[in-house]
């Protein structure tokens, strides 16, 4: 019996930290004038269409998602905030039952919102344009500001039959002056990158880490030890649990200096949703590492070095005119097809950086060849016999080889192609 007592103990600490003040349909209207104003911010570069939009979309009016999309769709250059705007609807869905005031929801409208790179890409992004622009620190003030009175003004009016709580009777009501000036001294959170054992969320992790534990063995112990269990369970136990029941009733009572603000408990339940989607990822990740693989051995077989195949060099012919006088080609010069009166020697590739070479054999290269030998033969061919001014015809007794360093075709004196000439 003392057991079940203990577990019903810890259940209700636990879910202290849960309740929900916060109205859902405030909330929806709530983000609808964030939506509304947000974009008018984001149409401050293009006043034709801002003043459109302040006559079809009246933020104090309560204009809807549907009514401000269908306005940004009627003109045009607007797709950038079209999308900023279809981003803002999907924060209905964010909605927590977790929040004990307006002001947690305000702020996370405000604040956290605009700084979640995770879910709202679209949101960081316009938030950092402006960062160092003083327009928008005012407009997040005067979000806060006009989004308290959307709130409370549909809380009030939905609680208008619902009898207080003894808690509720206990503590002088607040007017809603009192409430912005409450707002706007809040402090900023600091925008740094926290690490997992820092502060408050680790502590928190930790506790509720050993309290799971410690529920999962008592329930254990009742399931498996006996239908009162109480006799197996050791005294070390039992006032070990109830000093945690305690820790975490003294934690989530009251707005005391020692326990945790509804701003950090937001913050660590976001930090917690974006673990377990790391969770999930990781988990997949593993369970596919897990899949066997089949492995194909090769198999061999004894061949002849005859049979043996090389690798085949993919040929390829092109063309080129004059050599430097250094002996080289300008790879730029390549010419993939013979083109007559430019083209003198015809390549051949035998590996992706060497070919062979020769003097074409058509008409028109001879004739251009020995225009000027001194030029156009003699860097890269020795000639077996002496010039003859009226020769009509070279024979290439041997190719000459090349080689491609950087952007140049290089021609060694001792690769040099050997040529005859004839009448």
């Amino acid at each position: 019996m003392k057991i079940k007592t203990i577990l019903i103990a810890a259940m209700l600490a636990v879910s202290g930290l849960t309740q929900a003040q916060v109205s859902e349909g405030a909330f929806k209207k709530a983000v609808d004038y964030v939506n509304c104003k947000t974009v008018e911010l984001s149409l401050k570069s293009k006043p034709d269409i801002l003043e459109q939009y302040k006559q079809s979309c009246s933020c104090n009016d309560g204009a809807s998602f549907n009514e401000i999309n269908n306005l940004l769709k009627s003109v045009s250059d607007v797709d950038a905030t079209i999308a900023l705007s279809n981003e803002i609807e999907t924060l209905k869905t964010s909605y927590s039952k977790t929040w004990k005031t307006n002001e947690d929801a305000i702020w996370f409208l405000t604040e956290t919102a605009f700084k979640d790179k995770t879910k709202y890409q679209k949101l960081v992004k316009f938030a950092e344009k402006r960062n160092t622009d003083a327009t928008f620190s005012t407009f997040k003030s005067d979000l806060k500001k006009e989004l308290l009175p959307i709130l409370s003004a549909v809380v009030e009016s939905s609680n208008t039959n619902v009898q207080s709580t003894d808690s509720e009777a206990q503590e002088p009501k607040q007017t809603i002056e009192e409430r912005l000036k409450a707002l706007e001294q809040r402090p900023e959170p600091k925008v740094e990158d926290k690490g997992w054992f820092d502060g408050f969320t680790f502590q928190i992790d930790v506790f509720s880490i050993i309290l799971s534990i410690v529920i999962m063995f008592l329930i254990l112990k009742i399931v498996y030890g006996g239908s009162d269990g109480g006799s197996d369970v050791s005294e070390s136990i039992k006032g070990y649990v109830r000093s945690k029941i305690s820790e975490a009733q003294f934690k989530s009572g009251g707005n005391s200096g020692s326990g945790a603000s509804s701003f950090e408990v937001n913050k660590l339940k976001d930090e917690i949703e974006k673990l377990r989607g790391e969770v999930k990822q990781l988990t997949y990740k593993i369970e596919s590492s897990k899949i066997p693989l089949e492995i194909v051995q090769p198999r061999y077989e004894q061949q002849s070095w005859q049979d043996t195949k090389q690798p085949e060099v993919k040929t390829e012919t092109f063309f080129l005119s004059t050599p430097n006088a250094d002996g080289s080609f300008n790879d730029s010069s390549v010419l993939p097809t013979y083109k007559e009166g430019a083209s003198i020697y015809r390549f051949t590739k035998v590996g992706n950086n060497r070919a062979k070479f020769q003097i074409d054999d058509r008409e028109a290269s001879v004739k251009l060849a020995l225009t000027y030998p001194d030029k156009n033969i003699d860097p890269v061919c020795d000639a077996v016999n002496a010039f003859n001014p009226k020769a009509k015809r070279i024979t290439t007794v041997d190719v000459g080889e090349a080689e491609l360093l950087n952007d140049k075709w290089i021609v060694n004196k001792s690769q040099k192609a050997k040529i005859r000439y004839e009448s």
